[in-house]
């Protein structure tokens, strides 16, 4: 599960280079095109049952909302194995102003909701711990 898909450029290049993977993508904004299979999601709670996924992967989509928490404990319920995060760190001012810029300048025509919810890796491994998750590496 590609949660955040947009047009869903990573799920599809993981399929390319190992064709036995199988991606389906929820996304907030939907484009039509999507080049995975894609179904629309509120953006809080992920609509499939409990343990039905191997994998459910976050790249670059966390920041865009205000509950990071919750939506890690929705990704831990779905997932039979694994949640995956790819996400920005944010230890300064200075970072900040960058990665909203850049958030800005990519998102903002796309709809994408921008709060700009960039987390240090203090947080992350506070929200790692509390959703009872286990840290394979931290950048």
């Amino acid at each position: 599960m590609d949660v955040g898909c947009g047009n869903g450029i990573i799920a599809h290049l993981i399929q390319k280079i190992n064709p036995t993977v199988s991606f389906q993508g929820l996304e907030v904004n939907l484009r039509p095109s999507c080049l995975i299979q894609c179904a629309a999601y509120d953006g809080a709670t992920i609509p499939l049952s409990s343990s039905c996924v191997d994998v459910c992967m976050f790249v670059d989509v966390l920041h865009h909302t205000v509950n990071i928490e919750g939506l890690l404990k929705e990704a831990q319920r779905v997932t039979s194995r694994y949640v995956l995060i790819k996400d920005h760190l944010c230890e300064t001012k200075f970072d900040k102003y960058i990665l909203s810029f850049m958030d800005w300048i990519g998102n903002r025509p796309y709809g994408v909701h921008l709060p700009y919810n960039y987390q240090s890796k203090q947080d992350w491994r506070r929200y790692v711990f509390v959703c009872g998750l286990g840290e394979v590496s931290l950048g």
